[in-house]
């Protein structure tokens, strides 16, 4: 799947709420169709931006996980 990047989040380890908190700052600056790639190695960054994902409406493009690292894509929608 080829993307175009708009905004890249690397945040590392940090813990439970801060993938979703640091997205959602993240995308209040995009515009509609825009991508953020999110990346942590938290284990629980996964389920939350699944979820968050889900209940803000945002597009979940796709996950892709190298060397314990998660790359989150996610398309704007509103």
């Amino acid at each position: 799947m080829s993307m175009k990047i708009k905004v890249k989040i690397l945040l590392g380890d940090c813990g439970i709420g801060m993938p979703v908190i640091r997205t959602w700052q993240a995308m209040k600056k995009l515009a509609v169709g825009d991508i953020l790639q999110m990346s942590s190695s938290h284990p629980w960054a996964e389920p939350d931006i699944k979820a968050w994902c889900r209940t803000s409406g945002h597009k979940l493009l796709q996950i892709v996980i190298e060397n314990g690292e998660r790359h989150f894509y996610v398309r704007c929608t509103k």
